[in-house]
């Protein structure tokens, strides 16, 4: 059984009011390309994703599929590309 991650304390919560968690199913993806997984929630409710890479945030998405699926098309690309 999961649990839903943003009804856990958050990590911390900045001058604005954002909640950040960190994304522990993700992370071990993120790394592979140089980053890191973040849930937040805007203080309206609204809640994210964030993939940070390079102190930047290079994506955003409310589901966890399609960070996954970013998470590998950037993967591929270095692989191929360097």
């Amino acid at each position: 059984m999961t649990t839903d991650p943003f009804e856990k304390e958050p990590d911390f919560i900045n001058k604005h009011g954002v909640k950040w968690w960190k994304d522990k199913v993700l992370q071990h993806k993120a790394k592979e390309v140089g980053g890191t997984t973040w849930l937040t929630q805007l203080p309206s409710g609204y809640k994210s994703r964030l993939l940070i890479i390079d102190n930047e945030i290079d994506y955003e998405t409310t589901n966890m599929e399609t960070m996954a699926c970013r998470i590998d098309m950037i993967k591929l690309a270095k692989d191929m590309y360097g």
